[in-house]
Parts: C-alpha cells; structure tokens; sequence
C-alpha cells in the first residue's frame, strides 16, 4: 500500500514511517524539515499550499495527516498560525483526498482537547472543554474531518515519548536536565498527574487505528492507562534510573497560569482496547531507560 504521511518528519511520524516502510508499503513524507528516512519518497513541501498537498496525495491509498504547529508553549506565542497551520493546512489534506479518492484519511489529534476533565479516566465521550490554543486547533481540525465525505479514524494521543523527542516535552527535559546534573525544573508544586505512553505503544495504536475496518469514522483515545504519576514522582524515578541525586527547582507557570494548567490527565482506552485489540506493552521504567540511553550517546 502506498501512504503519505504529512510531517513525516517529526517524532511521531519518524517512528510511524520506519514501522510502514519495514511492514512493506511504500511511504510518502510530505514536510518542510528534511528527512533523515531512507527508502520513502521525500517531498519538501507545505500542507498550507493546496498544490502542494495534491501532488503529494496523487497515486497514494491512504493518508496519515500528522502536520501540525505543535508545543503548548510555541502555539500560544503565535495563536493565528497556528490555526492557519492546523486547520488550512487540514482543509488542503482533505480537499486533495477528495480530488484523487483516498480511501481513508487518518488523523494525529490530541489529548488537549478534553482541557481539565470533568472525570478520571477520560473516555472519548468526555467533554471537549481545551484551554490551549493548540487544543482549540485540534478540535477545528477534527470537526473538518468529521464534516467531510472521506472515511476516517481520529485518534487523541496522551502523552507520548521516546528517543529523538525534543526536550520541549516533559521526559526528554528531565532526562537531559538530570543528565547534565542540573536540577529538574517542577512547575507549581509538581502534584500534576500524568499516564504516560512510549512511542513503540502509540504507532501500534495509530497503525491500528488506520487499518482495521472497526476503525473507520471512530475516534479513539491511544495511550497508556497504567502508571499515572505526578511530576514529582516522575523527576524521582528519572533520578533513581539514572542513579544520581535529586535535585529540584520548583518554578511557576511560564506556559499556562496556575488557572489553567491540566492537572490531571489519565486516558480511558478500553475502546480502542475493544474495538482495535490495542494492547500497550512498554512499561514507564522500561520506556524511560530507552530515552535515557538516547541521551547518554548524545550528552
């Protein structure tokens, strides 16, 4: 099978493509940052550009949409772009499926959506209320999928991580802060919950999501429902894997206020578990070794 993948380059679709290319079917990437996969046809390209989007689509069976502004941080700095990116951007993927008849369109959504929920776990049904603007973005971009005449899966993905993701994103900063023997940043008092899930379990689910026929016009929630921590108890098994002592330094909120920062955020998955067989298998201590040893080849 022929599958594009827009932002192929990033972390999430770096590890998506090298599973499809070793499953056998050949790869599109469509983005603007080079490439570092051999064997998939690269094309260096923006999803804001309808043109763009149309030749990277033409001849191909199925799209995996992952482009996105990303980073809560990032997004809030510059709100209107990233609308532009995340929805235009989607807009240009959906118009271009319907032009050459894609038979099914995947989407990378996100866990932001849900916002502070009302109840722990969160299903796929709980109440769409995002504080972010990447949250609202991802809300749009669903909606457009939703509205459009292709068939689709969604998923919303809690908390990923893994080797190569930027140290923007809660694991990797520990690890690198810990690494280099300097404190671990905690925002607040560090009593935010979190139920993290490594990128091995996440492209198992999105692969999924994106070929079973129980999958089509469904949503999902892909994570791990096992092992929620506070940010708190993370730094301090990130210190005893890494075998150094703690050091901390307890700071404000420089991406959210206090008001709204998510506190707590653990994933209900046992519809995808139902209807997909999705079964995550890495476990925190496990994943977290691997992207400590990521880092020790690179400090």
């Amino acid at each position: 099978m022929k599958v594009l993948i827009t932002g192929g380059s990033g972390f999430i679709g770096n590890h998506l493509a090298r599973r499809l290319i070793d499953e056998g079917h050949q790869i599109n990437i469509l983005d603007t940052h080079p490439s570092n996969i051999e064997n998939c046809n690269f094309i260096a390209k923006d999803i804001k550009n309808l043109d763009d989007v149309e030749d990277a689509v033409n001849g191909c069976d199925i799209v995996c949409h992952l482009a996105a502004k990303v980073s809560v941080i990032k997004t809030e700095q510059d709100p209107i772009g990233t609308y532009y990116i995340n929805t235009v951007g989607t807009t240009n993927v959906l118009a271009a499926c319907l032009k050459y008849n894609i038979s099914k369109i995947f989407f990378t959504s996100s866990s932001e959506v849900y916002g502070n929920p009302e109840k722990i776990p969160i299903t796929e049904n709980g109440k769409l209320n995002p504080v972010s603007t990447y949250g609202r973005s991802k809300i749009a971009a669903e909606k457009l999928i939703e509205l459009s005449e292709l068939k689709y899966s969604i998923v919303r993905l809690f908390n990923v991580y893994g080797g190569g993701q930027r140290t923007d994103f809660v694991i990797p900063k520990f690890i690198h802060l810990a690494l280099n023997d300097k404190p671990i940043t905690i925002y607040g008092e560090g009593e935010q919950v979190r139920s993290f899930c490594h990128v091995s379990d996440i492209v198992d689910g999105i692969l999924l999501a994106m070929f079973e026929s129980s999958s089509i016009d469904q949503v999902f929630n892909i994570g791990n429902d096992q092992e929620p921590l506070t940010m708190l108890e993370l730094a301090d098994k990130i210190f005893r894997l890494i075998d150094k002592p703690s050091k901390l330094d307890f700071v404000g909120f420089p991406d959210r206020t206090a008001n709204r920062e998510i506190y707590r955020r653990i994933p209900d998955i046992n519809k995808a578990k139902k209807l997909l067989k999705y079964n995550p298998k890495i476990s925190l201590d496990e994943g977290l070794m691997d992207v400590i040893k990521w880092w020790r080849l690179r400090v």
